[in-house]
């Protein structure tokens, strides 16, 4: 997801559910300025894909076949929930993102809420972009390693560290727009570990053999976890949406994104199950054998990618704290703010080295609640006492009961597994 995204202004409230002339003003306007239809289409890519990937083969794995089937109910479920988000924006067109959303359903408490749980995210995704690197440059440097103190470090610890200093001097800079190029490489990095993985499987000597199983349901938990997080999106959609020049084109530019990154996600976690089975680990990268040149260009890709990244998610986190916290806005106090994020990053991904339990945790906890239980909650506040269709609020409430169980559960299941490793 774009991370960038959830840096955002306060929205103006309205007192009806119909918009006024003031509104149709403002709409005219928007036009004029937003976004293309072909622009929206690949932000909205940019939002959805990323660093998943990866670690989605790991989900089919785990779960056998029958994921697939999981896998296809979770992007149309989630393809849902995002129609249930543009509706609520088009209640009042001075809403920008999904923040604005909760204010607009709750008041300023509801906006509160949304952002810690947006915000959370994007921090223990920096985390996890600190594990991936650390375990890709492992994969093709084993054997490096160095001494801090008396201490020694090897393999995926000891790149951690030192990618986190490669990031830090980044994460000191207060204007991020040099960067913001990198969110257009996903998209591509994406094509080139795809890509990749065919090319071992074909010429690479491995071949498209193993049977896998058909279903795995101990495995089911971690499956849809990984799944949830695959099409949570949702953090950044709203403001991709809110930029359009015509808002009513949402849902087709949002049915081609989510087809798009269907297909992608189905076509990497099938392939990657035929290649290897059930033994597939927490990154598809890390099966890829090293001596061939398309592994390790996508082992790079998957190493380089997260590096850049880093400092864009983390921009909105210590954004809102210096909303918050006048003081974090002097020189000196945000360099401190900066430097102490980026070593609470480290600290966690040193105390949690398990990407694929990482991913599942974000994906059950977080991704369960920002794309499933928070825009159900809100479409039934802000359409309470309205004329709807009583199976499509019976379908709302359902898809508020998968949020929950998937939150409980799959956060249960992933937080048990992360203990037990360690």
């Amino acid at each position: 997801m774009d991370p960038t995204s959830s840096v955002h202004q306060h929205p103006k409230t309205v007192s009806s559910l119909e918009p006024d002339e003031e509104a149709q003003q403002h709409q005219e306007i928007h036009y004029a300025k937003g976004t293309t239809f072909s622009k929206t289409c690949f932000n909205m890519l940019n939002a959805l894909s990323g660093v998943g990937v990866v670690v989605i083969p790991y989900g089919l794995s785990q779960g056998g076949w029958a994921g697939l089937g999981f896998l296809g109910l979770l992007a149309i479920i989630s393809y849902y929930t995002c129609l249930l988000l543009q509706r609520c924006m088009n209640m009042d067109p001075h809403i920008k993102c999904y923040p604005d959303i909760g204010n607009l359903a709750f008041g300023p408490k509801g906006k509160i809420i949304i952002s810690t749980f947006i915000y959370l995210q994007l921090f223990l995704l920096d985390i996890s972009f600190l594990i991936l690197v650390g375990d890709s440059l492992a994969k093709l440097y084993p054997e490096f390693g160095y001494k801090i103190g008396a201490r020694r470090l090897d393999g995926s610890k000891a790149f951690i560290i030192l990618s986190a200093m490669v990031v830090l001097p980044i994460a000191w800079l207060k204007s991020l727009r040099r960067l913001a190029y990198v969110s257009a490489i996903g998209a591509f990095a994406c094509v080139v570990v795809i890509g990749a993985v065919i090319w071992v499987g074909l010429f690479g000597g491995v071949g498209f053999h193993d049977k896998g199983s058909l279903i795995n349901l101990s495995g089911i938990p971690m499956a849809t976890s990984i799944f949830a997080l695959c099409f949570n999106g949702h953090a950044g959609l709203p403001t991709v949406i809110g930029a359009m020049k015509d808002r009513s084109m949402g849902p087709k530019a949002l049915a081609i994104s989510f087809i798009t990154c269907s297909t992608a996600y189905a076509l990497m976690s099938v392939l990657s199950y035929l290649m290897f089975g059930d033994q597939i680990k927490s990154q598809i990268t890390q099966n890829l054998p090293i001596k061939n040149i398309s592994s390790k260009i996508a082992i790079y890709v998957a190493a380089i990618l997260p590096l850049l990244k880093y400092a864009l998610v983390m921009a909105p986190v210590v954004a809102a704290i210096e909303e918050s916290f006048s003081l974090c806005r002097k020189r000196v106090v945000n360099l401190l703010l900066r430097t102490t994020m980026v070593a609470l990053t480290v600290i966690i991904a040193l105390t949690f080295p398990f990407f694929g339990d990482m991913m599942a945790f974000i994906g059950s906890f977080l991704g369960g609640t920002v794309a499933l239980i928070l825009p159900c909650i809100c479409y039934l506040k802000i359409f309470k006492g309205t004329k709807s269709c009583m199976v499509e609020k019976a379908m709302v409430m359902g898809i508020l009961m998968l949020g929950f169980c998937m939150a409980t559960i799959g956060t249960y299941f992933s937080l048990k597994r992360m203990l037990q490793k360690m």
